[in-house]
């Protein structure tokens, strides 16, 4: 036996239960309820199955369908804790009929007789099934682990009502059938005169010990359109509990009243960059009072009813919030829709408008998104917060001569006249359907959070290099065949990724490298991720950061960080992926040398943060913080060593099925850090035991059981790198067969303090500032930059003017400002970035000037 919950006897090699249909006959005068419960398998199962009991008498198991028994044992005594073990013998079942008696001594149920109610004339029954008490009510597979939908038909005295966790379908006779229920028990009494049946559906799937009824003499108040307070109709509890929760919708609407789809028509205009824009915004249910949009650097012109186009009021704060822009707060009255006509400007966070120069082919201008972690805000109005999911179209306006690709499906390319009712209406601009302009339509039809929504407009070219993978790159210059080499083993990863985690479920995974003013590294956009210039590295090596991308597409993309308090739920899971994929499509030592390079930077990271430890922990307090400021390889690492040290506890391949459930379960959906070690210790009993959860999760600094990776070739790495600060270089032969990778590795553990010459003499036999590997090369320079090495400080200038990317431009700026004595290399830094600051995303330009302010 494999227990899934050291308090349940569920075998985690069993099918789960996904459907149970109740049939309770209420008998108040014994205290007990005869039922017959319907249970239905995710499989269909041959030998034995586990449920939980507690206090039940069991009659019998039956095959639903010829009603033939069902071979079953009850253990003879009560575990304390866990109640008796019911074992079925199944045959190739895939549901089964139970047929059995509840006790007065139920743990669940609390039978009031009439002397201990108000009305004092009538008995009142309620259960209370938290934590593991629903076993003494139907027999079940007791674990907050599984979650089931069900059906219950409550055959009650009919001078009493019922009121349950599950929608309310009917009161009837129980002489009428239902056919979608299980079959009443065999009582004499179900049908008898003075009864009546409560029918009820749960539609949504719940852990069992959310299963609740109460049966008893009730009335109700309306508090609001989808609140009702309940309470016994006799004496003033009713009416009081009505006065006391009447703003009970107004606590709903906050939470309940989220975005889910978004409808946007942009008109891109190059020569102002700006967009002129209409946003039509659904509601998960009709409001009524103010809601709160996320905005940044956008002019709201007007926000209307979509059906009347009668004005809706609204309000902007009159001044930006450092980190969450401005404040929009609209006025509804029972909406479930509104329109907001605005425009961006050139400030726009999350927009860089490339002029023609700026480009591959000089004559013609590109812009793209970034929209994470909260940049989506100065694109368009929203709930701009991973807590939340929308689907959305998008309708973009563009110059005729350019095109466009998006994080969703292309629907089609046509003239900015045809019309499009399922759109959002075009902005009032006049050129919407001048001459020279095109419109491209798409469709995003899975909910997403708003920091994945994401567009680049251009003159674009594409190659084939998989079944479901196109690479995008400008059409003029030698990126678009370069990067078709680089990434032609794209599909290899989809299969092994979906081999590891299950179905890849986003359809297409196109891939565009954007010009090198891009900050990141790659941007896991579903169905187009965004890569930087810098990953083409002519040794198919920058697949990696392609396959750091791919594993977003099940953790990060499906299962996301409900705020970015929690980022490692998306990084660690990804980083972690990603080197399982490394590993199967590219060796184990490939994998080991990417582990060996996170374990340097993660080490380095504790460095940065010595004055701010928080922000080496996983779960953060990212409170009026940015986290473009924050933002460090501590969630990707730290959260990789995190799954890796339970991997190691469990094994690979329990791990694996950890994680395929961990998937399923969670996938289109937002989650943070306490629900994931709840979900670890439910799947994993016991697992609090062997590693400290709270230490990894919470505390600062690299816990203890962190481990270092171990391999030959990373071992010799570090071996020869330990041996440059005695004086020796590695040997011509002993570097031969060296990529990036292995020159990376060796690069970032030498010792920070190195005489130029030993700089100078590197460089004059490996050439390593000349390398066309970014992680080389910056590596090298952060070297020369410590020892003032100034015969490169003109190569430092250059790469500085030529990219873009976050993770070389705040090593090299850092290690130019950082520190005293430094005159010369701080008026460098300072001339470099006056330069170069306009080819710079705004997102890379806010962390140079960051940097900047910390040291200048």
């Amino acid at each position: 036996m494999a227990p899934i919950d050291p308090h349940s006897f569920t075998d985690s090699t069993h099918p789960v239960t996904t459907h149970i249909s109740l049939s309770l006959y209420l008998d108040f005068p014994s205290s007990t309820i005869h039922a017959t419960a319907l249970l239905s398998l995710s499989n269909p199962h041959t030998g034995p199955l586990s449920l939980d009991t507690r206090s039940l008498t069991i009659h019998s198991v039956l095959d639903p369908q010829s009603q033939a028994p069902i071979p079953f044992s009850l253990s003879s005594s009560d575990d304390p804790v866990r109640g008796r073990h019911l074992t079925l013998s199944l045959s190739n079942h895939s549901s089964f009929l139970v047929v059995y008696s509840t006790s007065p001594s139920s743990s669940a149920l609390q039978w009031l007789s009439p002397p201990q109610t108000f009305n004092k004339t009538l008995p009142f029954v309620y259960t209370q099934c938290q934590c593991i008490h629903a076993r003494s009510v139907f027999p079940c597979q007791d674990t907050p682990a599984g979650r089931v939908t069900y059906t219950c038909l409550l055959n009650v005295p009919s001078s009493l009502s019922a009121v349950m966790s599950a929608r309310h379908v009917t009161r009837r006779s129980p002489n009428e059938s239902s056919l979608s229920h299980a079959p009443p028990p065999p009582h004499a009494t179900w049908a008898a005169e003075g009864r009546a049946v409560e029918e009820f559906v749960m539609d949504q799937p719940i852990p069992t010990y959310l299963f609740a009824f109460a049966v008893g003499e009730l009335g109700f108040r309306e508090v609001g359109p989808r609140t009702r307070v309940y309470a016994e109709a006799a004496g003033p509890v009713l009416d009081e509990a009505a006065r006391e929760f009447a703003g009970t919708e107004e606590m709903a609407r906050g939470f309940l009243d989220l975005t889910t789809h978004i409808s946007l028509s942009l008109y891109l205009d190059f020569p102002s960059s700006t967009i002129h824009a209409t946003a039509l915004l659904s509601l998960s249910n009709p409001h009524t009072g103010p809601l709160s949009l996320d905005t940044r650097s956008l002019t709201i012109h007007s926000v209307l009813d979509p059906q009347s186009q009668a004005p809706i009021p609204f309000s902007l704060s009159s001044s930006d919030d450092p980190v969450r822009g401005r404040h929009l707060t609209l006025s509804l009255s029972n909406h479930s829709s509104f329109l907001v006509v605005y425009s961006t400007s050139p400030s726009s966070s999350a927009l860089q408008w490339l002029s023609p120069p700026q480009t591959f082919n000089k004559t013609l201008p590109f812009v793209y998104t970034q929209c994470q972690c909260i940049h989506a805000r100065s694109v368009f109005p929203c709930q701009d917060t991973p807590a939340g999911r929308v689907t959305y179209t998008c309708l973009l306006n563009v110059p005729s001569s350019l095109s466009a690709v998006m994080s969703a499906r292309h629907v089609t390319r046509r003239s900015p006249n045809e019309s499009s009712l399922s759109h959002a209406p075009p902005p009032p601009h006049a050129t919407w359907a001048a001459e020279g302009r095109a419109v491209e339509e798409f469709v995003m039809d899975q909910p997403i959070p708003t920091y994945l929504f994401a567009f680049a407009v251009g003159e674009l070219g594409f190659r084939e290099v998989g079944p479901r993978t196109r690479v995008y790159a400008e059409a003029a210059g030698p990126v678009l065949d370069e990067a078709a080499r680089e990434f032609a083993g794209t599909e290899e990863m989809v299969l092994q990724g979906e081999r590891l985690f299950g179905p890849y479920e986003w359809e297409r995974f196109d891939l565009l490298v954007l010009p090198p003013s891009f900050p990141y590294g790659g941007m896991e956009n579903p169905r187009m991720v965004f890569l930087t210039p810098t990953v083409i590295k002519g040794d198919a090596s920058g697949a990696q950061v392609v396959a750091h991308e791919l594993a977003h597409s099940w953790t990060g993309n499906l299962i996301t960080n409900k705020t970015n308090d929690h980022f490692w739920l998306n990084e660690g899971f990804t980083t972690y992926a990603e080197r399982r994929i490394v590993e199967a499509v590219q060796g184990e030592d490939r994998a080991a040398l990417n582990i060996g390079i996170g374990w340097k930077g993660l080490n380095e990271e504790m460095e940065r943060f010595k004055d701010n430890m928080e922000f080496t922990k996983l779960k953060t307090n990212q409170e009026g913080v940015d986290p473009d400021d924050v933002y460090s390889q501590v969630p990707y690492e730290k959260g990789f060593q995190f799954l890796w040290r339970i991997e190691r506890q469990i094994g690979r391949p329990a791990f694996d099925e950890f994680l395929k459930k961990y998937i399923n379960t969670f996938k289109f959906k937002s989650i943070d850090t306490e629900t994931f070690l709840d979900f670890l210790k439910a799947n994993v009993p016991g697992i609090e035991k062997d590693i400290d959860l709270e230490l990894w999760t919470e505390g600062t600094g690299i816990p203890p059981d962190a481990y270092e990776p171990v391999s030959n070739i990373y071992t010799k790495i570090v071996s020869l790198a330990n041996e440059f600060k005695l004086g020796r270089m590695p040997r011509e032969d002993e570097v031969a067969d060296w990529q990036g990778q292995e020159w990376e590795l060796y690069l970032e553990n030498l010792p920070k303090a190195v005489e130029a010459s030993q700089i100078l003499a590197l460089d004059e036999r490996y050439r390593l500032s000349e390398s066309k590997d970014y992680e080389v090369k910056v590596a090298f320079l952060q070297l020369a930059i410590s020892a003032k090495c100034r015969d490169y400080y003109g190569e430092v200038e250059k790469t500085l003017k030529s990219v873009g990317r976050m993770k070389y431009l705040r090593p090299l700026y850092t290690a130019l400002v950082q520190g005293t004595g430094k005159e010369e290399e701080k008026i460098l830094a300072k001339r470099v970035f006056a330069e170069a600051r306009d080819c710079y995303h705004p997102i890379a330009q806010g962390v140079v000037e960051s940097i900047f302010a910390k040291h200048l």
